[in-house]
């Protein structure tokens, strides 16, 4: 990296530096630069509160955050590079926070605002934040959509090998290296996203060939497989972000040929799927009661013309007799195994995802709302 001198015509190198060596520290810098920038971890972020204990223990996250779509954030910072004790302390405090419910979450919002000196209303700020309407209900903290940010001078290969299997199993982790940068003209941070990213191979360690991984009894799915789904959700997922549609944006990759998100209603989830020859965006409707799935279905089939004037296409209305699953789905073909077809594919489902979840999110949350009643 360079710095640009336009007077005398030339670029000087920027000195990449450590954190110790310049006197800086995690809580009074690092901590503090990112509760008042948050935005320069690459997303939008509401920080609700710093170092304050969460529900049942005395433990205190450095920050704890709130994303778009509602999620907690539990960020961590360190100014070298951590131990291995840092993932488990990240996924205690993710398991505190996940039992947050909106009132515990705005109340620790506001007792937040109240020490920082910040004027406004927890809950205005919040909604504010989230782009709600006066009619939309304010949904946070949904089941198993905690999130985790881990910030540090570096990562140990054992570190990010964790955090890579844990993201294959579901868990939306990440981490990003804070790096300080000296120049003539001052002191600058780079923020870098290296896990998920391009340096994934590094910290993944090496398959055994001589076996393949096996998923569900009965199934086996080959380590090229498994590569290549893992290679396109690193490619796609990243882009929903990009693109600013936060729905899946933060979701980890998988091995699997879908990942999910939950809504705040048991059982029910949105998915995107990919097989070797199609794309689909689905809203699965998958809890173990079969009249609970019914029911909501028919709720949704009964404002079938409004939803699909709204998504702008005609939807696959899944309900076979032998399954208790209940689907909503618009899939296309495309040929996933070849990837030069992979920016049109992440395009397809950037757009349509978006377009199913406007579609069906209200009437999603009037069910709700009449299930929650009777």
């Amino acid at each position: 990296m360079f710095q640009i001198d336009p007077a005398g015509n030339r670029i000087e190198p920027l000195q990449r530096r450590s954190f110790p060596e310049l006197g800086l520290g995690e809580r009074a810098h690092l901590q503090e630069w990112i509760a008042g920038r948050p935005e320069a971890l690459g997303e939008d972020l509401l920080v609700l509160g710093k170092e304050f204990a969460l529900p049942g223990t005395r433990s205190r996250p450095d920050l704890l955050a709130l994303d778009r779509c509602g999620r907690l954030v539990v960020i961590e910072t360190k100014r070298g590079k951590p131990g291995r004790d840092v993932l488990w302390q990240a996924a205690h405090y993710a398991a505190h926070a996940a039992a947050m419910d909106s009132k515990a979450i705005i109340s620790a919002h506001q007792r937040y605002l109240a020490r920082t000196g910040a004027s406004g209303e927890a809950r205005a700020r919040i909604r504010d934040f989230l782009a709600l309407g006066d009619a939309q209900p304010l949904r946070l903290n949904l089941p198993r959509s905690q999130r985790i940010i881990l910030i540090a001078g570096g990562f140990p290969k054992e570190l990010g090998a964790a955090v890579l299997w844990l993201r294959d199993q579901g868990v939306a982790l990440q981490c990003i290296r804070a790096t300080p940068v000296t120049a003539a003209s001052g002191l600058f941070l780079d923020l870098e996203q290296v896990i998920p990213g391009p340096e994934d191979a590094e910290y993944r360690p090496m398959a055994t060939p001589s076996r393949e991984p096996e998923t569900l009894p009965g199934k086996r799915v080959s380590e090229e497989t498994a590569r290549h789904r893992r290679d396109f959700w690193n490619y796609v997922l990243p882009r929903m972000r990009a693109a600013g549609v936060p729905l899946f944006s933060q979701e980890a990759s998988s091995r699997e040929s879908h990942v999910a998100v939950p809504t705040e209603m048991a059982g029910v989830e949105f998915r995107l799927t990919v097989g070797r020859s199609c794309a689909r965006v689905e809203l699965r409707l998958g809890h173990q009661d079969r009249t609970r799935n019914d029911a909501i279905f028919q709720h949704l089939r009964a404002r079938k013309a409004e939803i699909e004037a709204s998504f702008g296409a005609t939807l696959n209305w899944g309900a076979p007799a032998n399954r208790i699953v209940r689907t909503l789905a618009y899939p296309r073909s495309f040929d996933t195994r070849r990837r030069e077809t992979w920016p049109a594919i992440s395009l397809w489902l950037i757009e349509h995802a978006a377009k199913l979840h406007r579609a069906t999110e209200q009437h999603l949350a009037a069910e709700q709302e009449f299930l929650a009643k009777s």
